[in-house]
């Protein structure tokens, strides 16, 4: 099969699967039932039952993980009037009202049902969050050191406001071009410009920020052209560090990786040397027991209060967990050149065809270093990619995960791990596809890792209930087809003991 090209912009896929109509029939009345209630709030004159009711818009359009609760098409009215009630609050004085009312809207910008994302649009959605970000204007961004002072309770919350905004403008944008359009016409993009510098106004605000651009700027010439005025700054960020702060800090040196590639359509050689040196440092980061240590001391109770520490705990393994994440895309999209753009597959996206089909057309594995930039397949092969890709492929133990997935505020993290290593097995893939197998290790040591990694398909699919499963069979299956061909190629003596239902696992 081709190289394959994590994209932002996708297609969400379906999570109703195969529910019958009885049962979403049920949903919808008892969902209708409740946004009414919630309906009734927000039309009041009543700040704290507005409040209320945009709560409730939230929890009932969302999973307590943050993945969304898919509804049939008899809701779409009713969820479109949720839009459009909302979307009068973000105007609002109050900065919670604020917040309450772009956590709702980012619910229902991420329901199955793609056509809300044009009600979002069509709405005051995206005219009134411009209007919210540029009250940030150059007088809002005072500089700040960090490490110095601390932001009062009113500056955290307009931060934290800024921040969610920028979040679900991202969420409109990967699904809705006239969202694009109309963000390339104001002046949002040169706002948010001067808070990805962290010393601004945080590394969290930054982080979110560059985030944003990363997805709006792929393929989107007129955001590309405001940010080639502005490389050198976005190389700048490739340096910065805070000792403090090193996981995020991290994460926005990859993020600025990731925008210049954006930039060039491939990662420049200049700055290929300081792209792996952070990878590497990236890829050393093991969050594996920091997952066990947290398991065992959070309160078996659902919905108990975390101690202090365990919430710093839950913090800096979301931040490892997601700059780990960010790692593996980079390395995708840098294992990925444009030439394969048209056999390429994109994650998340289009992928109706048959993997059968894919797998139809091997790569040229007797000269796999045609397949890539010589300098990129030094690195990959001197930095020994491939094993510390496949550290973090391996599943978290069944009792950690368990214990994470019954506790509200840790089951997300659960969710953002498995998305880990669905990124993770993606680049393998590419890594199979460009690296002969002296360079990876051996026939022995893929034959082992095609075993273990088939072992963990089939327990996967067994827990098909579980969220976040879905990609991470598409990521598993891909890199085990590559992993096929690869052992294929170099006829390893094992595969002819292999019998046809053991290979068939892997399609």
């Amino acid at each position: 099969m081709g190289k394959i090209k994590i994209k932002r912009k996708n297609k969400r896929t379906d999570p109703i699967g195969s529910r019958s109509k009885e049962a979403l029939q049920s949903m919808d009345e008892t969902h209708q039932k409740n946004v009414n209630t919630a309906l009734e709030q927000l039309a009041t004159l009543n700040a704290e039952e507005n409040l209320l009711g945009l709560k409730k818009l939230s929890t009932l359009y969302s999973n307590s993980d943050g993945s969304p609760i898919p509804f049939g098409d008899s809701s779409n009215d009713l969820n479109r009037k949720c839009i459009k009630s909302a979307s009068t609050f973000l105007t609002n004085q109050r900065t919670d009202i604020k917040q309450a009312a772009i956590n709702a809207l980012r619910c229902l910008s991420a329901v199955t049902d793609l056509s809300l994302s044009d009600s979002l649009v069509e709405g005051d959605v995206i005219s009134n969050l411009i209007t919210l970000i540029q009250e940030y204007d150059s007088n809002s961004a005072q500089k700040m050191d960090s490490e110095e002072q601390q932001c009062s309770l009113k500056e955290r919350e307009k931060l934290e406001t800024l921040i969610q905004a920028v979040h679900l403008i991202s969420n409109l944008c990967e699904v809705n071009e006239k969202a694009l359009d109309i963000l390339n016409s104001s002046n949002v993009i040169q706002i948010l410009w001067k808070f990805i510098n962290p010393s601004v106004a945080g590394i969290d605000l930054a982080i979110s920020i560059a985030q944003c651009f990363l997805t709006i700027s792929e393929d989107n010439d007129d955001i590309l052209k405001n940010l080639q005025r502005s490389e050198d700054e976005i190389a700048k960020l490739l340096s910065i560090e805070n000792a403090n702060h090193e996981i995020k800090f991290l994460h926005l040196n990859l993020l600025s990786t990731g925008l210049l590639m954006n930039l060039h359509q491939e990662l420049p050689i200049k700055y290929l040397q300081k792209t792996f040196e952070l990878i590497e440092k990236v890829l050393k980061l093991d969050p594996r027991p920091d997952f066990c240590k947290l398991s065992s001391q959070i309160p078996l109770d659902k919905e108990s209060v975390l101690s202090s520490d365990n919430v710093l705990l839950l913090d800096r393994l979301v931040d490892t967990v997601n700059v780990l994440t960010t790692a593996f895309e980079i390395l995708t999209n840098i294992c990925s050149s444009e030439e394969d753009e048209e056999e390429s597959m994109e994650v998340e996206c289009d992928d109706d065809s048959d993997d059968m089909t894919c797998a139809s057309e091997g790569p040229n594995f007797n000269e796999p270093e045609a397949l890539i930039n010589s300098s990129i397949y030094e690195a990959l092969v001197k930095l020994n990619l491939f094993q510390h890709s496949c550290n973090k492929t391996v599943d978290l133990p069944d009792n950690v995960a368990e214990i994470l997935r019954n506790h509200l505020d840790t089951e997300v993290l659960v969710r953002k791990y498995q998305l880990m290593r669905s990124r993770s097995f993606h680049f393998l893939n590419n890594l199979f596809l460009i690296l002969d197998e002296s360079a990876i290790g051996g026939g022995d040591k893929l034959y082992a890792f095609w075993t273990e990694t088939a072992t963990s398909l089939v327990r996967l699919a067994g827990n098909s209930g579980l969220s976040g499963t879905e990609e991470l069979v598409e990521a598993i299956t891909a890199a085990l087809r590559g992993l096929i061909g690869h052992l294929v190629s170099i006829d390893y003596p094992a595969l002819k003991s292999t019998s046809s239902d053991e290979l068939e696992v892997s399609f």
